[in-house]
């Protein structure tokens, strides 16, 4: 995908970027020994590149010219041999005359000095033609390697001895079915023996999960890890290799980066262009497996990982970790994609390289695909990385965007609206830059807020500093031995265990891949997220004891709002409540609406008017189907009613009624009722959640609704504050007397107790106890309140 991403940086571009990069008669780049590595081994003896696949298009496109690059400005000795190894049969002068155009037009044959430099490159550049399985042809190579290094060594040392060390690098730019037979012919006859051996693999890396360890198990029974060198390109990126510093070098925004801060990180990479030409490759594998779950997954690493002394010291271990916290990706919060013609542009299904017999299989492969991937750690729980790629969008683009929470809106400093999210957002092409969107008064007279940039642009700050391309980068790392640079096999083979089970569930469809015209914004549909300015996934409060564990199966909610003995400014509070509470898990925690069932008293709900035949209905489907790792989530608002007395509030008629409906028409449903449809139905490892918002303290305080699972029974709170329950409620008010303010509270726009709920727990994402009681208590009383919240549970209760 380098060629794709990259198209404005070819010498072919008229782009502003290009010209500011090519025009710079002599860039400023460090030499060798001011960067610190003259000394090092491979510059010392004999060193020898060897491109396999060097007639193929990423060779001519993308190795060699990065090889010019680094020979150009003295990365690589001057003893230094390349050969190319092919399959097509031609001799060394015919193969240096089809290379030279191309290095020609290349990003790196614009420089003054790759220019001044060519004939030199050309010249020890040396074509062998081989077959990969051939042992014999791979024997011929050896030798031929052997006498090239010795005379290149001697001519550039002055030396009459033979170098002490052979240093050999073989750079695989060739098809993953090869990679075996060539790894093979060169373990049997071209290894060096006196100094290191090094192979270079180009992705991908396996098809899928048995493909990946097939092709892992392989290759480690031939070399070990510290021979191979997995090549993800984007970690050579400019702005991809800054990410670690400008996470953990700033003392200010370390702190920031995690949930109780960040509501949401966007990866994206869009592409202005098709398949063109790839669509035979591209129907076979999609645009998750081309670019997403390698590219942008490892951009989601850099971003998401610890620092590396904390998990071991090596980069790569800080990312296997965070690959091992991430959770399976529910398929619910993918939306897939595959571009028509449009804009004088033909469509995916009309590229002539898909071969009839895949025409069928074409017809369900995404072009344009968005998932969401969720971490299960400390820093980063309950906030969304939303991963998204596509070909034949309206622009050409790949940057991260982390954005912050909004601030509480204070009328007193914003009497207009609250101030934007702030954002981080590191930009890798077009024009690279990093760059902050912060709030600050419009200039002038006007007090409104207006949003704008500190722009670190790379090519205004940094127009005349060398700045290698990928591949130039990542190829002198691994001569060096940079293995940082590259993905070990660990992680390769977690990022296939995250995509693996996904994909097998989206594919060959069994996920509707929505059309989109070529050009547009992608397809028009639902995503898993709001656009809205709402935390994405705010964090609940841990609870007392230590962490529940956190599940990752379905997700069902069942919200009820009912009040037949209030008033109608209590019931329409009461539903306010369900609808905040809809809003709350759809566009806050990203729940697909499907999961989701509403019950009111006024027929707004999705199952009619409550009674006591369709609230059981309702707690049947909630518990139906439940497997381990599911998670109920179960909500009550509205009155208490005595089971013997329907208009009545004795404390102890309320410890038999759980659910109040219109006593004359539907008797109440009593705890051990709901016990039998629901608890008692769910199979071990179901997480029953639930949140339960009353008007009368009798409700919240002497009517815990907490169900033991270690006992199997409800059981009433003694101590609230180490409680073990999995169910969350709060009352509206401290003691019995609610006469005062009761009605005021629910005739509030949204719903107060909800309301303030939500709001604290967006704005403070992991409060402890106390602090979310206080929280709680301080967001009533600016609204005019004087109900205190009462909790019965700290218990995680949302995923």
């Amino acid at each position: 995908m380098t060629m794709e991403l990259r198209r404005s940086m070819t010498c072919n571009d008229s782009s502003l970027e290009n010209k500011m990069v090519i025009e710079q008669e002599e860039l400023r780049a460090p030499t060798a020994a001011e960067m610190g590595f003259d000394k090092e081994p491979f510059r010392l003896g004999s060193l020898a590149i060897v491109v396999l696949g060097a007639t193929g298009d990423l060779a001519k496109k993308e190795t060699f010219p990065a090889l010019l690059d680094l020979l150009a400005h003295e990365y690589l000795p001057p003893q230094v041999v390349i050969f190319g190894v092919g399959r097509t049969k031609q001799d060394t002068g015919t193969f240096r005359e089809w290379l030279q155009p191309w290095l020609v037009k290349s990003f790196a044959g614009q420089m003054k000095r790759c220019k001044e430099a060519m004939p030199n490159f050309l010249k020890r550049l040396t074509y062998f033609s081989a077959n990969y399985d051939s042992q014999e042809d791979f024997a011929r190579l050896a030798l031929t390697l052997e006498a090239e290094e010795t005379q290149m060594f001697l001519e550039a040392s002055g030396k009459a001895e033979v170098p002490s060390e052979a240093n050999r690098v073989f750079y695989f730019a060739i098809p993953p079915f090869a990679f075996l037979a060539a790894a093979s012919s060169i373990k049997a006859t071209c290894l060096s023996s006196s100094g290191f051996n090094r192979l270079i693999i180009e992705k991908p890396f396996g098809h899928d999960l048995s493909s990946a360890k097939s092709l892992a198990k392989d290759l480690g029974a031939l070399y070990e890890e510290k021979h191979l060198l997995r090549m993800d390109h984007f970690l050579g990126y400019e702005i991809c290799q800054n990410i670690l510093s400008v996470r953990f070098g700033n003392a200010f925004l370390e702190p920031l980066m995690n949930n109780q801060h960040v509501a949401a990180v966007r990866i994206t990479l869009k592409e202005d262009f098709g398949t063109e030409g790839r669509g035979g490759y591209f129907t076979h594998y999609g645009i998750i497996r081309d670019v997403i779950q390698n590219h942008l997954l490892q951009m989601l690493t850099l971003v998401a990982m610890e620092k590396p002394c904390n998990v071991g010291g090596d980069v790569r271990d800080a990312k296997v970790a965070v690959l091992k916290a991430m959770m399976d990706i529910d398929p619910e919060e993918v939306v897939l994609g595959q571009f028509t013609s449009g804009n004088g542009k033909p469509g995916y299904l009309e590229d002539d390289s898909i071969a009839e017999k895949d025409r069928e299989k074409a017809k369900h492969c995404a072009t344009f695909a968005q998932l969401v991937i969720r971490i299960d750690n400390d820093r980063w729980w309950g906030v969304p990385f939303i991963v998204r790629a596509g070909k034949g969008l309206e622009e050409s683009k790949c940057e991260v965007r982390i954005q912050f929470k909004e601030r509480h809106r204070d009328p007193r400093l914003f009497p207009e609206a609250c101030p934007p999210r702030n954002e981080l957002v590191m930009r890798v092409s077009p024009h690279e830059a990093i760059y902050l969107k912060f709030n600050m008064k419009t200039p002038g007279l006007s007090t409104s807020v207006t949003t704008t940039e500190l722009d670190l642009s790379y090519n205004h700050r940094y127009e005349e500093v060398y700045r290698p391309l990928a591949y130039t980068r990542l190829i002198l790392a691994g001569v060096r031995g940079e293995h940082e640079s590259f993905v070990r096999d660990d992680e390769l083979i977690r990022a296939w265990e995250l995509f693996s089970p996904l994909l097998e569930k989206i594919e060959d469809g069994k996920k509707e891949v929505l059309k989109y015209p070529f050009g547009s914004r992608g397809p028009a549909a639902p995503m898993p997220f709001s656009a809205s300015g709402m935390d994405p996934s705010p964090s609940p409060a841990p609870h007392m004891g230590g962490a529940a564990p956190r599940p990752s199966g379905r997700r069902k909610a069942l919200l009820i709002g009912v009040n037949y003995f209030g008033t109608r400014a209590e019931l329409r509070g009461c539903i306010n409540d369900v609808h905040n509470l809809y809003r709350l898990l759809t566009e806050t925690y990203g729940w697909p609406g499907h999961c989701i069932k509403t019950l009111t008293d006024d027929g707004r709900g999705n199952g009619g008017m409550p009674t006591r035949q369709n609230i059981g209905q309702h707690m049947s489907w909630l518990s139906d189907g439940a497997q381990p790792g599911d998670v109920l989530f179960f909500s009550f608002s509205g009155h208490g009613a005595q089971k013997e007395d329907p208009h009545g509030y004795e404390e102890d008629g309320m410890n038999e009624t759980i659910l109040p409906v219109d006593f004359e028409r539907a008797p109440c449903l009593t705890d051990d009722e709901i016990s039998d449809i629901i608890v008692k139905r769910l199979p071990e490892g179901v997480r029953l959640t639930g949140v339960m918002d009353c008007c009368h303290s009798g409700t919240g305080l002497d009517l815990p609704f907490t169900w033991d699972m270690r006992r199997g029974m409800w059981r009433e709170e003694v101590n609230p504050f180490h409680s073990m329950g999995d169910v969350l409620m709060f009352s509206g008010c401290e003691d019995d007397d609610t006469s005062s303010d009761a009605a005021g509270m629910y005739a509030a726009p949204g719903g107060a107790m909800t309301t303030a709920f939500c709001d604290v727990l967006r704005r403070n994402p992991r409060p402890i106890y106390p602090q979310l009681l206080q929280l709680l208590h301080q967001h009533l009383n600016r609204g005019g309140f004087s109900q205190r919240p009462v909790l019965s549970s700290t218990q995680q209760w949302l995923v």
